[in-house]
């Protein structure tokens, strides 16, 4: 690929934050609770823009429990921070595996082309250390 149609890793769009689930709260909300869970947070990262962190936890911690989610406060109060640092933008949260709940997600490959190598030495492309 010449080198002017090459993406580069400042063309791609990242999510603000990327929350990941792990498997064993999944369990404890259920799988068909779920989806309602993500929307929450979604939701709740566009409306934490600007907002302190206090004010935010409160909201976070009221919405949670009242969709029947309770959280302990120092886990809201690092994932108000988090829905904070997203400044309005859109987030992406994962499962534990890496699939895809909501947003964008990215992995090393998207901003790193890949890589030929040549056995050849005299290729200008081999690195000088080779």
């Amino acid at each position: 690929m010449a080198p002017d149609t090459e993406p580069h890793r400042d063309a791609v769009e990242m999510p603000a934050t990327t929350l990941v689930l792990n498997d064993r709260f999944i369990e404890s909300i259920g799988e068909e609770r779920l989806g309602d869970y993500v929307t929450t947070l979604v939701n709740l990262a566009a409306q934490a823009k600007g907002g302190s962190t206090v004010e935010v936890t409160r909201q976070l911690s009221d919405i949670l429990a009242a969709h029947g989610y309770p959280i302990p406060p120092i886990e809201a109060e690092r994932l108000a921070e988090q829905l904070i640092r997203a400044n309005g933008r859109d987030i992406s949260i994962t499962r534990g595996d890496g699939t895809v709940l909501h947003g964008p997600h990215h992995t090393i490959g998207d901003f790193d082309p890949p890589v030929v190598g040549s056995a050849d030495p005299e290729d200008p492309d081999r690195p000088l250390y080779s």
